[in-house]
């Protein structure tokens, strides 16, 4: 009996270590990537609202899977949208390194009308975009480090 609870007990200390390095090794990831936040709440009464954080190297995760069709499959909208954006590739790699070395927090655009309020910053080393509507309330947060790849993705 006492060797079934040794046994028991040494069962769980090593499945709450495990938990807890899960825990560490996705705050690390979090920390590191940064992440990107979605949320969009429509105004109607059964209009839709939702909230979405994702880890930044989810994401890059996904551009890289893009970036490989792009390159070895024939996908006609992936081509479509990387022949549309290459020729302003230069333009939009200005913009993100003016973009990184400007202030910590720095308002871009604010457009405020009877209709609507549209906001877009940069917080840190993110860029931020919030939409306030009559129909809904839309915020965007993404590293600037994942639009630099997602920019490289579809012009490169």
């Amino acid at each position: 009996m006492r060797t079934l609870l040794r046994i028991a007990a040494l069962s769980v200390a090593v499945g709450l270590v495990m938990l807890l390095t899960a825990g560490v090794a996705l705050a690390t990831t979090y920390i590191v990537s940064g992440t990107v936040s979605v949320s969009v709440q429509e105004k109607q009464m059964d209009g839709v609202n939702f909230t979405l954080h994702l880890p930044a190297s989810l994401l890059e995760t996904g551009l890289d899977l893009a970036h490989w069709q792009v390159q070895h499959q024939d996908i006609e909208e992936l081509e479509e949208i990387r022949e549309q954006l290459r020729p302003y590739q230069d333009d939009l790699d200005s913009l993100l390194d003016q973009l990184e070395s400007a202030e910590k927090r720095y308002d871009m655009v604010q457009v405020i009308t009877p209709e609507e309020r549209i906001r877009v910053r940069k917080d840190g080393r993110q860029l931020v975009v919030d939409v306030d509507s009559a129909e809904a309330t839309v915020h965007v947060a993404a590293p600037l480090d994942l639009l630099r790849k997602a920019v490289h993705t579809f012009t490169v």
